[in-house]
C-alpha cells in the first residue's frame, strides 16, 4: 500500500511525509477492509480505493501504478470472499482508542512511532479469528509534543 499511495505523496508534497502517508494507508484500510453499516465484515469498495489513490482523479498513475491498483483491489476482494465463505466468526480489528497508549504487546507501531505515546489512529487493522488474534493492529503515534 506504500507504493500505491507514492503518487499521490509526491503530488501534495506534505510536511510530515510519515504521518500524511500512515493517513492515506488508513483511509485504504478502512474502504478494504472496514465493516460493514451492520458491523460485520465489509464488501471492499474499490472505487473508494481508486478515488483515494488518484485524489479523486486529480492524480496520475502511470501503468505500474495502476496495476498495483487492480491488484490491491483484486486481493482484497478475494481475501473478503474467502473470510466470508470460511465459515469461521473472523474480522478485521480497527478498535484501538485514539489517546489510549500505544502498547508493544498489544500494537504494532509505525515506523518513527514511540511505544508509550497515545495513539493518533488505526493505519491497518489487526486480525482477529475463532476468537484468537492473528495479527495486530498497526497503530501511529502522537508526536512528543
Amino acid at each position: 500500500m506504500p507504493d500505491l499511495i507514492q503518487p499521490r505523496l509526491t503530488a501534495e508534497r506534505p510536511r510530515d511525509v510519515a504521518r500524511r502517508q500512515a493517513q492515506l494507508i488508513s483511509r485504504l484500510c478502512v474502504v478494504l477492509f472496514g465493516p460493514d453499516e451492520h458491523g460485520g465484515l465489509g464488501e471492499p469498495d474499490l472505487a473508494e480505493l481508486a478515488r483515494i489513490a488518484t485524489d479523486a482523479g486529480m492524480v496520475g498513475l502511470d501503468a505500474r501504478h495502476q496495476r498495483l491498483l487492480e491488484r490491491v483491489g483484486t486481493e482484497a476482494a478475494h481475501l473478503f470472499r474467502a473470510m466470508t465463505g470460511s465459515g469461521h466468526a473472523s474480522h478485521f480489528d480497527f478498535a484501538v482508542e485514539p489517546g489510549a497508549p500505544a502498547d508493544p504487546e498489544e500494537h504494532v507501531l509505525w515506523p518513527s512511532c514511540e511505544a508509550g505515546r497515545p495513539v493518533a489512529f488505526v493505519v491497518c487493522p489487526g486480525y482477529r479469528a475463532a476468537d484468537r488474534r492473528l495479527l495486530e493492529t498497526f497503530v501511529y503515534t502522537e508526536a512528543e509534543g
